[in-house]
């Protein structure tokens, strides 16, 4: 817990080895609820990895998870640097 309120970072990502699981298995709910009320006590953003059932996307929604990626999302798709230039996360002119 000391190194994540020392990281300088926007966001935690949630490994899939927790989320693959997660409608079967309550100590995946326990560890997944704990990860995201942490993260957002201490003003970061969460972000869950291997989503790929609608279900699991439920329990993530109703723990606080701020977001999801996965099959279930979409299928990773190809890019390149070209395509970072117009992407949302470009910064608006000033």
């Amino acid at each position: 817990f000391t190194y994540l309120q020392q990281l300088p970072v926007d966001y935690i990502k949630i490994d899939g080895s927790f989320i693959r699981n997660l409608t079967e298995r309550s100590d995946d709910h326990l560890i997944v609820k704990a990860m995201a009320d942490i993260a957002h006590g201490l003003g970061k953003k969460t972000v869950a990895e291997f989503v790929e059932q609608q279900s699991s996307l439920d329990l993530l929604a109703r723990y606080g998870v701020d977001y999801a990626q996965g099959y279930y999302i979409g299928q990773p798709q190809p890019w390149s640097n070209e395509m970072l230039s117009r992407s949302r996360f470009e910064r608006p002119p000033a």
